[in-house]
């Protein structure tokens, strides 16, 4: 769990492309931390022309000792105000690194707190969501924090986590297509012991890896929330429903840098005719009506 070296390096890539500039709020799942070394760290910065606070940063020179870095230090290196937490426990930090707040929260329940809900620019889960064992309603929750227009940052595991569950690529999509997301950026990420490299969201390139020397392999997602709608749960297969109503395909919107993927349905043959009937009629009475 925690912000890995590939997730900042695609942070920081989407920062000085002003991908944050509206970004005013986040909140990370997880009490959250920076899981690389303070050489790395500067480098990072360097390389993007990117100012940071040497003290603030200071606890990562003794990496991976705790206390490590706060999630919520790199957000506020960014320029982001609001930079919170959600865990069912409180890690250790340095005096200084008190920057966001820790909502202490047992995620296998049902989130409730009127208050945060719909509040977030940003809601990620770096590593974390596979920990408790209630896995839906974790990504249930992410959908309630994060308001309409708002992004969703997910770093999980496909192969070789350290949770409860390995996610295949399925899961995601299926995710983004029932519940109106878009896609921002997806990757498969192969990490070996002092590097990684990143390909298309395809599990075909895991064919040609040298598994003997693999760590593990984890795929990356940046999804967009377009509507306000409740959470729905995917049904493997059939879309938003059990029997089917839509079936889904991609299309991109090529206006957006990066380029932006967006779910479409695009079948009705397994359908039942009564089914068709009744949306059409419905459909028809709400242009009517407009």
């Amino acid at each position: 769990m925690g912000l890995s070296g590939k997730t900042l390096d695609i942070s920081l890539n989407l920062y000085i492309r002003n991908f944050f500039k509206n970004t005013n709020s986040v909140i990370d799942m997880g009490d959250q931390d920076l899981n690389v070394g303070f050489e790395e760290i500067e480098s990072k910065f360097k390389k993007f022309n990117i100012n940071f606070d040497k003290e603030l940063f200071g606890p990562a020179k003794k990496y991976p000792e705790r206390p490590r870095v706060s999630s919520s230090a790199f957000w506020k290196t960014l320029g982001i105000e609001v930079t919170d937490r959600i865990d069912i426990m409180e890690l250790p930090r340095t005096k200084n690194d008190n920057l966001g707040k820790l909502h202490k929260y047992d995620l296998n329940k049902p989130f409730d707190n009127q208050e945060l809900i719909g509040k977030y620019d940003l809601v990620t889960d770096f590593g974390n969501n596979e920990h408790p064992f209630n896995i839906a309603e974790t990504y249930k929750t992410m959908h309630k924090l994060c308001k309409k227009g708002g992004v969703l940052f997910i770093d999980q595991a496909f192969l070789g986590g350290n949770g409860y569950y390995n996610f295949d690529i399925s899961f995601f999509e299926n995710l983004a297509a029932v519940n109106d997301y878009s896609c921002i950026h997806s990757s498969l990420v192969f990490n070996f012991k002092d590097k990684y490299f990143s390909t298309p969201i395809d599990r075909d390139y895991i064919r040609y890896i040298n598994m003997e020397k693999l760590n593990n392999i984890s795929q990356i997602f940046i999804l967009r929330k377009n509507s306000d709608l409740d959470f729905k749960f995917p049904y493997q297969g059939t879309g938003k429903k059990m029997p089917a109503e839509e079936y889904y395909e991609l299309d991109y919107v090529g206006k957006e840098l990066p380029l932006e993927k967006i779910y479409l349905p695009n079948s009705v043959d397994k359908i039942p005719t009564k089914t068709l009937i009744r949306t059409l009629i419905s459909r028809f009475k709400k242009k009517i009506v407009k």
